[in-house]
């Protein structure tokens, strides 16, 4: 009997020896493949197929989508004809029908999925429809660890096995924990490399076109001072002042240049100075902001209509003036001559939503969100090129949206654009932030 109990021991022994080194095995392969790839999706479907079927018969990862819902990039089963219904089913999911983040959910949580009211399934928040999707798979039990490594969740790495006497016990936990922070570890430096690489493009960018915009005023200057000082040719007084206009007005270009880029530095790194904000009136803004054009408007009559009841706004005065100015003048060289613009404000919400509408061609569908870009000047066809440095409307998203407000395009109904923007009305709360 001792011998039968010694190598019952050691046969117990040895197992779970095995059961170590498999584990050990599948986190060191893991971490392995995770390393070696730059796009994590392939490779997170093989971590989900190389789980299985030690943490179960399915598996699945689900990442949080901007949205605050569960985009499933991978869902697989052991059984080869019960993977296809789950691919149909990844790719077939919309956003009804998408989940979200179970409530519960701090370290792990475990469902019988064939009775999930006994174990909290309602009040966790895994949806009903989810469920009875598993309990159509023939799954029994449910684990669901978070994706994370530090902060909160990004996602789920979820296992589902069909037996039903079976459990899910500490090893299993802490190898589901393990491998959920490899999962999350190579998702956010995905999500970091791709926004190095669209920083790094951006910045490219921006140094060509910088580039671009610096050299065509310079190149115009060289060109007119060069002729000028050629011997060879006698330039009379009319030409000659002719030219030295010529080269003022490029002069005043490109210190205009300078100055857009330098207030787009100043946005893009130090922000604006939050404490230059105080309580002012929309009707004080909008008579600043048309002071400060001047006589850009040309033969372009005002139409405002500012309601008396409108709240005072929360906001920096010189910079929200700036933004009316820009938007006037933006108006101004996108409409037919002698035709009236248009400013309107109301409130919506906690906000003072301001609008200037000019009666132009209107922004194509496609240049409502790539107008706010720097340098976007590239009209499409039937539009015509208009001066500018390119940087105008880039600079005021970047001040309206330092003041806690929000700008954007819109076409009108009868022709032409509507630029729209956005100021907290100042409570006690818009003061605070």
């Amino acid at each position: 009997e001792e011998a039968l109990y010694r190598a019952g021991l050691y046969e117990a022994e040895r197992r779970a020896s095995e059961e170590v080194e498999r584990r050990d095995l599948l986190i060191s392969e893991v971490s392995s493949l995770l390393d070696s790839t730059t796009d994590p999706v392939p490779a997170l479907t093989r971590v989900a197929r190389m789980c299985l079927p030690l943490l179960g018969d399915w598996c699945a990862i689900d990442v949080l989508a901007e949205d605050g819902r569960l985009d499933r990039l991978v869902a697989v089963h052991v059984d080869s004809a019960k993977d296809v219904a789950l691919r149909r089913d990844t790719r077939t999911r919309s956003t009804s029908t998408r989940g979200r983040l179970p409530r519960r959910l701090s370290d792990r949580l475990v469902l019988n999925v064939r009775r999930p009211t006994a174990h909290g399934g309602r009040s966790s928040n895994v949806g009903l429809r989810e469920l009875r999707f598993l309990q159509e798979l023939g799954l029994a039990r449910l684990l669901i660890v978070p994706l994370r490594t530090r902060g909160p969740p990004i996602g789920t790495l979820s296992f589902a096995a069909e037996d039903q006497d079976g459990g899910y016990g500490a090893a299993q936990f802490a190898l589901a924990e393990r491998l959920a922070r490899r999962c999350a570890a190579a998702i956010e430096n995905s999500r970091l490399r791709a926004t190095v690489q669209q920083a790094m493009q951006d910045r490219a960018e921006f140094v060509a076109a910088t580039s671009h915009e610096l050299r065509t005023p310079l190149s115009h200057i060289k060109g007119f001072v060069s002729t000028l000082r050629t011997r060879d040719s006698a330039w009379d007084v009319e030409t000659h002042n002719d030219f030295l206009a010529e080269i003022e007005r490029e002069a005043d270009r490109l210190a205009k240049l300078v100055e857009d880029l330098l207030e787009m530095s100043h946005i893009n790194s130090a922000g604006l100075d939050l404490t230059e904000r105080a309580v002012i009136s929309p009707a004080t803004l909008v008579a600043a902001g048309v002071d400060r054009l001047g006589a850009s408007l040309g033969d372009h009559m005002l139409d405002i209509q500012l309601p008396d009841d409108l709240p005072a706004v929360w906001a920096d005065a010189s910079q929200v003036e700036r933004v009316i100015a820009n938007l006037l003048d933006n108006a101004a060289k996108y409409s037919p001559p002698g035709e009236p613009i248009s400013v309107t404000a109301k409130l919506v919400g906690h906000a003072l939503q301001l609008r200037v509408e000019d009666r132009g061609l209107g922004i194509p569908p496609d240049h409502v969100e790539k107008i706010f870009e720097p340098f976007f000047r590239e009209p499409p066809a039937g539009y015509p090129a208009k001066p500018g440095s390119g940087l105008g409307l880039a600079i005021c998203r970047g001040l309206i949206r330092a003041q806690n407000g929000q700008i954007w395009a819109e076409p009108r109904e009868v022709g032409g654009a509507s630029l729209v923007f956005t100021l907290p009305v100042a409570t006690a709360d818009a003061r605070k932030r």
